[in-house]
């Protein structure tokens, strides 16, 4: 049976009804699962198309886990790392353990801040063990991982995902964003450069094996496997190259080691002799992550599944401690709050939303810019920035379209703002379509088309 549409609008959008409707109807979705939603800014309905179906959205749904931290955490809120030390400092001497204590923080040694650098990162832990004039560790540095349970606990995604930099687990503590490149030259893996980052104990992370005929790096891994098995073909000729990015397994690990070569380079030596973990001895101060909307505009320009898990996971904290969860919060907000998570990023097939109750929050989050900071332009603009830079380039569009998308095998999703004197907003997701990949990333460059020239 095929859906009814149901459409509301002024005389100036009707282009805009009128070709993504026809769009819709379009063959590359016979026997699709589609629905479409555009509302204006005060939340009238211009056009819906099976408004209430419950979808899988990929990676907008991102947009519910990080417009849920900015509306409670606010977009100011900076996660932490806390720094302390068991024991004494006796004569420049601290006869305990350094502890670094991690609260969820994706950005820690991260790339995409200037400010979050390992080498940035270690000297501020430099300087507040210089502060008190600490010479000499005679413990180890302790690395506690524990403040959001289990890190093994995400068993939704897929197997295949887990090796890669964006199937990286979230954990209390994170470090160079759970992951680290490698490049295949000829019949060798080579490890990216990290300033201050040992390769040696990134080799650790990874098993080689050759197998003849494979046209790329193949991985296999799981969440609680030391190493990841690479499979590459050993003729690829020597001038060739394939560069990949792969999930760190234990990024406690590798900053632990990393801060204590650094710290003995710079004159603090640390003898890691076993000491009993016992009370806090002293507090060394806090490392801080840039601010909230900050992160959010990165997790939404480059759709980085680690941003977006540690947002959800020390979100989903806070409705612990209220005995709360993300639907109950949302149902006293909006009119619905038709989706089931069971991660931030989307990257589960279990995670599913209808585009009504997508629309709507971006309603929302259009009118709630005082308390959140403005949610539209944490989004890239469509044909320009981000992961939709490459969409509706060959047009000159009249308006600027800022939008998130999604996609995996046979799911596309989009949902974002048309923004001028009367701003729109749009969610629009397609499941189980039979065409090819090709063909529907066409059929949706047109349909965001007619959003840019509506």
């Amino acid at each position: 049976m095929q859906a009814a549409f149901n459409f509301y609008y002024s005389v100036n959008k009707a282009d805009l009804v009128s070709g993504l409707r026809n769009l819709l109807h379009h063959k590359e979705l016979q026997g699709a699962s589609c629905s479409l939603v555009v509302k204006d800014a005060k939340n009238n309905t211009l056009l819906s198309y099976n408004p209430g179906l419950f979808l899988v959205p990929a990676s907008v749904m991102k947009l519910v886990a990080t417009a849920t931290a900015l509306h409670i955490l606010g977009p100011a809120y900076r996660f932490k790392t806390r720094l302390a030390y068991t024991g004494d400092v006796t004569a420049g001497k601290l006869n305990g353990n350094l502890l670094v204590k991690g609260y969820g923080d994706p950005t820690l040694g991260s790339h995409y801040f200037d400010e979050t650098s390992p080498l940035l990162c270690f000297e501020k832990i430099l300087q507040a063990l210089k502060a008190r004039s600490v010479e000499e560790i005679e413990g180890d540095i302790i690395v506690d991982n524990t403040y959001l349970g289990d890190p093994l606990s995400y068993q939704d995604w897929t197997l295949e995902d887990y090796p890669w930099y964006y199937g990286a687990i979230p954990q209390a503590f994170n470090f160079i964003d759970n992951s680290f490149p490698v490049r295949q030259s000829g019949s060798n893996i080579i490890i990216g450069d990290m300033p201050g980052i040992s390769k040696h104990l990134l080799r650790e992370e990874f098993e080689v094996f050759e197998k003849a005929g494979i046209n790329e790096i193949k991985a296999i891994g799981c969440p609680a496997c030391d190493k990841k098995s690479l499979y590459i073909d050993p003729a690829l000729a020597a001038s060739a190259y394939r560069d990949e990015k792969l999930s760190l397994s234990s990024p406690a690990k590798i900053f632990k080691e990393s801060l204590k070569t650094f710290l003995q380079a710079k004159g603090i030596k640390v003898n890691a002799k076993h000491m009993s973990s016992g009370a806090e001895g002293g507090d060394l101060g806090t490392l801080l992550s840039p601010p909230l909307l900050d992160i959010v505009k990165y997790t939404h320009y480059d759709s980085i599944n680690l941003f977006a898990e540690c947002i959800y996971l020390v979100t989903q904290k806070f409705f612990e401690e209220k005995n709360s969860n993300f639907n109950v919060y949302w149902k006293g907000i909006l009119d619905s709050s038709d989706f089931s998570a069971v991660d931030g990023s989307g990257l589960a097939r279990k995670d599913n939303m209808t585009a009504s109750f997508l629309a709507e929050l971006l309603v929302y989050m259009l009118r709630d810019t005082a308390k959140t900071g403005d949610f539209s332009k944490t989004l890239p603009l469509l044909g320009e920035e981000g992961t939709v830079k490459n969409y509706c380039r060959s047009i000159a569009a009249k308006n600027k379209v800022r939008l998130k998308t999604g996609s995996m095998g046979k799911v596309r999703a989009f949902a974002g703002v048309v923004e001028g004197a009367e701003p729109l907003v749009f969610s629009m997701i397609f499941n189980n379509y039979q065409c090819s990949e090709g063909e529907m990333r066409a059929l949706c460059d047109r349909m965001l088309k007619e959003f840019a020239m509506a």
